[in-house]
């Protein structure tokens, strides 16, 4: 794992109303949750991309974890738009049994929705190296080729998507005048209980977290030129 990590104990980045990127120091995880003989013996089994080269796995050196947590509002749109590429019928997601084929596509997924950036425009070969060639370990065939994964948002119209659209304006009008800024107005809304509703609101128009955070300050900074505040 790059040096940038080993200092950290945890690496966290990402809404857990979304999609949640993870990186931690799983050898000491596993000596803290007494499960370290057992963690060993699944890195020596599967510690390596090719396959019978049993020196691998380094007992002195740490073992990191990068880990993805996807909301259920994720996975339910990702089971709503994905098609399979052969038949056009959605995916199977009744069980788990069904949707494992499926990991290595949300993996995929998971990994392009964050940048580990060796210098700006170019990504840390490890980056792509976990992002495109690492494959979920389990005993079903991977769906990844038979699969267009696409995500289905649910659009809120009429009046629940105006409510959605006047609520923000209220919101930030509220903030503007306690000063609060743009970015902290934005981690706010996502802490509350209805902010899948409000992102998948404007995912429907084709604005993600970043044109709604940049919305948002947008709105934030004209009621404050209107208001005559200083920016």
């Amino acid at each position: 794992m790059p040096k940038l990590f080993a200092r950290l104990e945890t690496s966290m980045f990402g809404s857990a109303s979304g999609v949640q990127l993870c990186i931690y120091n799983k050898t000491e995880q596993a000596k803290a949750s007494d499960k370290l003989d057992y963690w060993e013996s699944v890195w020596k089994r599967r510690d390596s991309f090719d396959e019978g080269d049993p020196e691998s796995y380094n007992p002195d050196q740490p073992v990191w974890r990068v880990e993805l947590r996807y909301h259920h509002s994720i996975i339910q749109q990702f089971a709503s738009g994905s098609l399979d590429v052969k038949t056009g019928e959605a995916i199977d997601t009744q069980s788990f049994a069904a949707f494992a084929g499926h990991l290595d596509g949300l993996w995929r997924y998971g990994l392009r929705q964050f940048k580990f950036l060796a210098r700006p425009g170019y990504y840390a070969p490890i980056w792509t190296l976990i992002r495109d060639d690492v494959r979920v370990d389990l005993p079903v065939d991977s769906l990844l080729d038979d699969t267009e994964y696409k995500r289905y948002y649910k659009t809120s119209r009429g009046f629940s998507g105006k409510n959605v659209e006047l609520f923000l304006g209220n919101f930030v009008s509220l903030l503007a005048r306690e000063r609060v800024s743009a970015r902290k107005a934005f981690h706010t809304l996502k802490d509350w209980d209805c902010w899948p509703v409000i992102r998948d609101h404007y995912a429907a128009k084709g604005m993600d977290e970043d044109g709604l955070y940049k919305h948002i300050k947008g709105i934030l900074e004209e009621r404050n030129v209107r208001w005559g505040r200083a920016i």
